[in-house]
């Protein structure tokens, strides 16, 4: 009968006739063990067909399983958008950029960027620590920035001595009656004074042409 198999001779009954177990399906040779990355949980399996395959974010690398709790999730910094994977080396790392400390992640969009003012170029990251922050006179307002390249500067009239800025805007801007060409300035010792006899009343200011010439009959030393 399908599914069953009997070792002994001459039966006349189905009576004699054994259920493959749970884990394995009837073939002509007698019952053959699902192989890694398939599990079947009832007994008198007829065919192959029969084994399921481990989901999504998981792996199995255990012959005749029984259930699928044999199938292991892929772990941290890792996913997998396949069924049946065999080995955790078919368990694909988050990419650049990503990490996640969660198991059994199903797809590279489950992996969290890396947030906006840090960058990472590692693969399978765990953790957000692994994102490197943008240095002093950068910025970035992307998420999931692989290069450190991708860290943009400061606009000139503007400085930062502080990491991981997310915007232009989160750079320090020039006092009034000063200015800056700079780009990627890290202090505010780039901002230079307007010269004697002019003024700038504006923060920010990009170039020495912002400095205007004191009015007639007045002057600034």
């Amino acid at each position: 009968m399908a599914g069953k198999f009997s070792d002994e001779r001459g039966l006349t009954t189905p009576n004699g006739c054994i259920s493959c177990g749970a884990g394995k399906y009837a073939a002509t040779t007698g019952c053959v063990s699902c192989g890694p990355g398939k599990y079947v949980a009832v007994s008198g399996s007829m065919t192959e067909a029969a084994c399921v395959l481990c989901g999504l974010g998981k792996y199995s690398t255990a012959n005749a399983s029984i259930s699928e709790a044999a199938c292991t999730l892929c772990g941290p910094g890792k996913f997998s958008a396949t069924t049946g994977n065999i080995a955790e080396s078919r368990c694909t790392l988050c990419g650049a950029g990503k990490y996640s400390g969660a198991s059994g992640l199903t797809a590279e969009t489950s992996c969290t960027p890396c947030q906006t003012g840090k960058y990472s170029a590692a693969n399978g990251m765990i953790s957000q620590t692994g994102c490197t922050s943008c240095g002093p006179g950068k910025f970035s307002g992307v998420a999931g920035m692989i290069l450190q390249s991708g860290c943009a500067d400061c606009t000139a009239g503007t400085f930062s001595g502080a990491s991981g800025l997310t915007s232009a805007a989160t750079c320090t801007k020039c006092e009034a009656g000063k200015f800056s060409t700079a780009l990627g300035a890290i202090s505010q010792t780039t901002c230079v004074s307007c010269d004697p006899g002019k003024y700038q009343m504006q923060t920010g200011a990009a170039a020495e042409a912002a400095c205007k010439l004191c009015p007639v009959g007045t002057f600034k030393v």
